[in-house]
């Protein structure tokens, strides 16, 4: 089909469309009664979007399908209720490499809401991130089907190829390296107000992200109250995926860290379950960060830093590359080479074949929670 490039390349919230590619007469509409009351498929999918509960799930759906809408709009130029299978395929090998490149791709940052800069990509997606993206997009169609939006679901037999999960594991980091981003945050300026506070936050971050190994959304989330004192052990109450809630052992190396940074907070002593402050606060004002995105740049300024200190190294380059999600496998591929257990591990990231059990194995916690503290991590000075 032709490449109709008429539209503008702007977010789902600003998307207007013309009556003849709103979907109000999609070829694949259901013909019978709906039970979401849509009109056309930008309302369809805000309706889905609205049935999320997790705030990150939220951000992530809401992109994949975005990006999605703006090229069945302008470049098969039909609404997104007539997309077919071979549709699909179509869109999923132009994620590959999105062209023309200065339409569809900026630089990575905080640019959403700026509509003339902003674009839907930074550049083509990874193995994974391709499945991740068609994978979001049959959630969507299997949705608008069972709702009776659409007819039928084109989405159905659609094979969505998985990269071997061996390959992410390659996405974390040595340990020379965690020592680098160590060394980095140390010589970050401190010649401000501001500029401490940046650098105690960091410092502090770095240490919970690769030693407990959590969710950048789980982080968010935290308040200091979920740091608690049991079993002459101290705890952080994690609320995962879904709700789920799991408890991940904070070293003694984790409570001085803390202590250091709860006292440049202007906050005394260790933390009580009533302190509704946040985990990890915003500079400015301390108050609860809004999303994962200032903790992505944490951890890519660290990496920058890094790079920069090791010029033509490719370590350096690896180090630039990282985030929040790469000091969890981090984190978790170090415990597993400092001899602790693969339930272990598995019980600390909270993966969901071994959570429920995890809550009744309270000796075993204990237990788990001394293998963290004298196995891992004591190089790190507190």
């Amino acid at each position: 089909m032709a490449t109709n490039l008429t539209l503008p390349v702007v977010e789902f919230e600003h998307v207007a469309l013309p009556a003849h590619l709103d979907g109000r007469d999609g070829d694949l509409r259901g013909t019978g009664l709906q039970t979401i009351g849509a009109n056309n498929d930008v309302d369809a999918v805000r309706i889905w979007l609205s049935r999320l509960r997790s705030p990150h799930t939220i951000k992530a759906y809401k992109k994949e399908v975005e990006r999605l809408l703006l090229w069945v709009l302008d470049v098969r130029g039909i609404p997104l209720s007539s997309l077919r299978e071979e549709d699909f395929r179509a869109y999923q090998k132009f994620t590959v490499n999105p062209q023309p490149r200065d339409r569809w791709c900026g630089t990575r940052g905080p640019r959403r809401g700026a509509i003339n800069e902003w674009k839907p990509f930074v550049t083509g997606l990874s193995p994974k991130s391709q499945a991740h993206a068609m994978g979001v997009i049959r959630v969507l169609m299997t949705y608008l089907h069972q709702t009776g939006y659409l007819a039928v679901n084109a989405m159905a037999g659609y094979k969505i190829d998985r990269p071997d999960k061996a390959a992410e594991v390659e996405r974390y980091l040595s340990r020379d390296m965690v020592l680098g981003m160590f060394d980095a945050i140390e010589a970050m300026p401190k010649g401000s107000d501001e500029a401490v506070a940046e650098y105690e936050r960091a410092r502090f971050l770095l240490r919970l992200l690769y030693v407990c190994a959590p969710r950048a959304a789980e982080v968010v989330k935290a308040g200091m109250g979920d740091i608690y004192y049991r079993e002459k052990r101290w705890w952080w109450r994690i609320v995962g995926k879904a709700g789920a809630e799991r408890r991940v052992p904070f070293t003694p190396m984790l409570i001085k860290s803390l202590g250091r940074y709860r006292q440049a907070r202007g906050l005394q002593g260790m933390p009580l379950q009533s302190e509704n402050v946040p985990l990890i606060a915003s500079v400015r004002g301390g108050g609860w960060l809004t999303g994962t995105d200032p903790l992505r740049q944490v951890i890519l300024d660290i990496g920058r830093r890094v790079a920069l200190a090791l010029p033509n190294d490719p370590r350096g380059l690896q180090v630039a590359q990282a985030s929040t999600h790469w000091m969890r496998h981090t984190g978790g591929t170090h415990m597993l080479r400092a001899g602790m257990s693969l339930p272990q591990v598995q019980a600390i990231l909270g993966h969901k074949d071994i959570s429920t059990t995890g809550l009744y194995q309270h000796n075993e916690q204990e237990a788990l929670h001394d293998e963290l503290s004298e196995r891992f991590s004591e190089f790190i000075p507190a």
